[in-house]
């Protein structure tokens, strides 16, 4: 074709009539696939090439202009000539063994070629569109299922039998054996037609396959669920209103004590407590704020997605803050006790640390879960998992679920024990490696620095000669008193302090584990999809809420014996409301005196004034005494009024 000017030459000739300049006499009539096209000029169609093609496509192409598609509708033209001028039909659908029902139901079509003469025979007051779903095996909703169309043609007598209240949109995908879900599993539509149920192999016991029994790692049926979800919610709401009366009292005497929150025990001791509150809220309401889609399976159950969310999110806050606060008052006591650094240190140096750690994860991993929608329904309360309307193996969000728990929650359960036996650990070394020191070389250094301040008070100025008689007279006092007896009470002291605080950094640590591994052990099963038990299930639920009623216990317990110590052996009722009511040791560092100070070094320049009165009282002053050199005393208190002092020969122990 020297003169076929076309974009596409390798169109010409390839079975298919291509109009416009293809079709042209320089082109040889599309390489001559519009020979049969071309038989009918005044024939207009979109697509040429279905001329002659073999099938009746009617419509246009069924039409005297296009030789009826090219004779391959010419054995219908004449049988339904009405028919056809209609407009509203296709040629082929008459006669091809389906009824379609509509324009092609009626007499001028010969009821659609024979097609229909059976089902108006049986459902003459049938009105569903589509007369061939009828009897086609598939139960089909609305004008179908009545009983017109015989209930869709018998396809829906079975459903209709035995799911009369199931109100579903594809009745056919119940009992398809395909766990649906949502609407489909519920106890009106035989949980899926019995879809979602996983029996035994006697068939006997049949437990809901649904996510949302699959709870503490326990698959259960709906009745059992349900009253096992009333005894665990009951349980933890008793147990969360004890708690949170607990820690408001550790609040009420903190604030009313003398120290108040210038201790930064006090103030570690505060944000456990109200993240204990906030955990301790949250966990009374129980099942209160889980949707009340679940009511049928879950007790109480009364509020939405929403409420269950908020729920969810309070507790991640409290019940991971609280645990990361019980880590930052353990490394408080390393710091006083194996470091030995002072509260000005600690308060500039770390407790910023000891504070923003826990905050900030607990707020960043509350809000990461609550992005991802990840805080769901369970028997008793709202917490980390998955959407408990989908299954495990279809739900999209499954993964998602079981890393953010990972990450979030059992991680931290795992790690923080670990950190807190670590640092307990720590502590009780310093302190065995203290008490032995002491032992072995607390009296030797005591001789030494005796003999030293002896030889240094004998060369003072022959000018002195009432500070030097005073002197001697307190060095003999000295020996009477035997040191090397004051130096091992001082170390016992000591001791005694490093161990009270051992113990009670011992005794926070073992309230967080003793909360916390029952319901980590729970978490760990449902991880895993393992059993756990209806009796730790429930144990668990009583001890979760319960960290604020240890902490109170563990705050209260040495005031108790102080009272009972301190008041000939009172009875331990009145010990303890002695202690409740006690508002702890006014700081002799912050009493009313001139100085300002807050060491004992200062002692000195008070006892140098007249007015040694206003910086201490009398049992403040024999107190510092007792732990001051009995020489350095007698020098100080012989010459405060009118002499100078060598602050040389000035030392404190």
């Amino acid at each position: 074709y020297p003169n076929c000017d076309v974009e596409f030459p390798v169109k010409i000739g390839n079975n298919h009539c291509d109009v416009g300049l293809y079709n042209t006499p320089e082109c040889g009539y599309d390489g001559g696939d519009c020979d049969a096209f071309n038989k009918y000029p005044n024939c207009i169609v979109s697509n040429p090439h279905w001329i002659g093609d073999g099938k009746c496509n009617g419509g246009s192409y069924n039409k005297p202009e296009c030789g009826f598609d090219d004779g391959d509708c010419s054995g219908r033209d004449s049988q339904y000539s009405i028919c056809q001028g209609l407009g509203r039909v296709v040629s082929f659908n008459i006669g091809n063994g389906v009824c379609d029902g509509g324009f092609y139901n009626i007499p001028e079509c010969f009821y659609d070629g024979g097609d229909c003469r059976d089902f108006n025979k049986m459902y003459p007051d049938c009105k569903a569109r589509y007369p061939k779903y009828v009897g086609d095996g598939f139960c089909n909703i609305g004008s179908y299922n009545v009983p017109e169309c015989g209930f869709d043609g018998g396809d829906c007598y079975r459903f209709n039998t035995m799911y009369p209240n199931c109100n579903v949109s594809n009745p056919s995908l119940v009992g398809d054996s395909n766990c649906d879900g949502g609407t489909y599993n519920t106890p009106e539509c035989g949980f899926d037609g019995g879809d979602c149920l996983i029996c035994s192999s006697d068939n006997e016991n049949c437990l809901s396959n649904d996510a949302v029994l699959f709870i503490d790692g326990e698959k259960r049926d709906t009745k059992s669920s349900k009253r096992e979800s009333q005894t665990n919610a009951i349980s933890q709401m008793i147990a969360s209103i004890i708690s949170i009366i607990a820690s408001l009292v550790i609040l009420w005497m903190i604030f009313r004590s003398h120290e108040k929150l210038s201790s930064i025990f006090h103030r570690l001791l505060l944000m456990l407590s109200v993240s204990d509150i906030i955990s301790s809220i949250a966990l009374g309401l129980s099942t209160i704020p889980i949707s009340s889609e679940y009511k049928d399976i879950i007790w109480n159950a009364q509020g939405n997605d929403t409420t269950c969310e908020m729920q969810g999110f309070f507790i991640f806050i409290g019940s991971m803050a609280a645990p990361l606060y019980n880590c930052s008052l353990c490394w408080y006591y390393v710091f006083v006790v194996v470091f030995q650094k002072k509260d000005d240190f600690i308060k500039k140096k770390v407790e910023p640390f000891l504070h923003g750690i826990p905050i900030i994860f607990s707020l960043v991993g509350a809000i990461t879960i609550l992005a991802n929608g990840a805080f769901n329904a369970n028997m008793s309360f709202c917490f980390i998992g998955t959407n408990p309307t989908c299954d495990d193996l279809d739900c999209v969000s499954s993964f998602d679920a079981k890393m953010l728990f990972i990450i979030f929650s059992a991680a931290p359960y795992i790690i923080l024990p670990v950190v807190i036996i670590v640092t307990m650990g720590i502590m009780f070394r310093a302190v065995f490696k203290q008490e032995k020191n002491r032992r072995r070389y607390g009296s030797i250094v005591l001789r030494a620095n005796i003999s030293s301040r002896s030889r240094a008070e004998s060369e003072t100025s022959t000018t002195s000669r009432s500070i030097t008689k005073n002197m001697l007279s307190r060095m003999s006092s000295m020996r009477r008193s035997n040191p090397i007896r004051s130096s091992r009470q001082t170390s016992r002291r000591k001791d005694k302090m490093s161990r009270m605080i051992l113990n009670r950094a011992l005794a926070y640590s073992l309230g967080f584990i003793f909360t916390y591994t029952l319901p980590m052990i729970i978490s760990i099963n449902t991880l895993f999809n393992r059993e756990t038990g209806l009796f730790l299930s429930i144990l668990a639920r009583i001890l979760f809420p319960l960290q604020g009623f240890f902490n109170f216990l563990i705050f209260i317990y040495p005031k108790i014996l102080h009272a009972r110590g301190s008041n000939g052996n009172i009875s331990w009722c009145a010990a303890f409301g002695q202690a409740l009511y006690s508002k702890g040791r006014k700081n002799k560092y912050q009493s009313n005196n001139s100085c300002g100070v807050e060491c004992k070094c200062c002692v000195m320049n008070c006892w140098k004034r007249k007015s040694n009165r206003a910086c201490f009282g009398e049992e403040e002053k024999a107190e510092i005494m007792g732990e001051t050199t009995i020489a350095s005393v007698g020098i100080a208190k012989s010459n405060y009024s009118s002499h100078h002092i060598d602050q040389s020969n000035v030392s404190i122990a």
